[in-house]
């Protein structure tokens, strides 16, 4: 499905999501921010985890910011990063990888705002994040290339 201005509308709160002065270029700046952050997050992998996964979110969050911004849309501050959940689980894509936003921002904040358990991410977590963000980074790309 591709993502329309109305679908965003739809699935998000409409405080949520603001129009901007962002076109198909911005958008693709953005999105080789986000490309950069997963290849930050593959590199410092084995001796920062946590610095890992938080960039592997960032780069996938990114990546919907891309989208939106291709659309001449934005998160405001009061939609915060769970607008970016709800746009990931709005229908863009039937990937898996989207669904998975969810729970990548809910690690994100835990690891964010520690509680003083979360002090380095699983291996197997930290895969899941980056092969989730290359998902969304690749369907991105292809939703800006058509």
């Amino acid at each position: 499905m591709l993502l329309s201005r109305e679908l965003v509308r739809a699935n998000v709160h409409i405080q949520h999501i603001e129009e901007t002065d962002t076109d198909r270029n911005d958008a693709l700046a953005e999105l080789s921010i986000a490309k950069l952050h997963l290849k930050s997050a593959e590199a410092i992998s084995e001796m920062d985890s946590v610095g890992s996964y938080q960039l592997a979110y960032d780069g996938a969050r990114k990546a919907i910011q891309a989208l939106l911004m291709s659309y001449g849309l934005r998160v405001t501050s009061a939609g915060g990063h769970y607008a970016f959940v709800k746009i990931a689980e709005s229908g863009i894509s039937e990937s898996p990888c989207w669904f998975q936003f969810r729970t990548m921002r809910q690690l994100r904040n835990a690891l964010e705002y520690p509680d003083g358990v979360h002090h380095s991410v699983p291996s197997e977590l930290l895969c899941e994040a980056h092969i989730a963000a290359h998902g969304i980074i690749r369907d991105v790309e292809n939703l800006l290339n058509r």
